[in-house]
């Protein structure tokens, strides 16, 4: 795997320091800000890098309110998975 995030999705971390972002290390970061503020495009990447399985569970495993209600009723479309699988998280 290569271990760097592409330039391209660099602005959906300025509240991070980039450079030392590891994406096999911080994979819930990396996730929950591609699927809030990235395009299908970016969530693509994510699948490509991860595994749709991977981006899955990941998603259902994220503590409540990290992936915006919108975001997440699309993503659920798009990773397969149910609502009802999201960890605490008040819909």
């Amino acid at each position: 795997m290569n271990s760097k995030i592409p330039q391209t999705l660099k602005p959906y971390f300025w509240s991070y320091d980039f450079s030392k972002i590891d994406p096999d290390k911080s994979s819930k970061t990396v996730v929950s800000q591609i699927i809030n503020y990235g395009n299908i495009s970016d969530w693509k990447w994510l699948v490509s890098y991860y595994g749709i399985d991977s981006v899955r569970q990941i998603i259902i495993n994220l503590r409540p309110g990290e992936i915006k209600k919108r975001t997440l009723k699309l993503a659920s479309l798009i990773f397969n998975f149910n609502l009802g699988q999201i960890k605490s998280n008040a819909l």
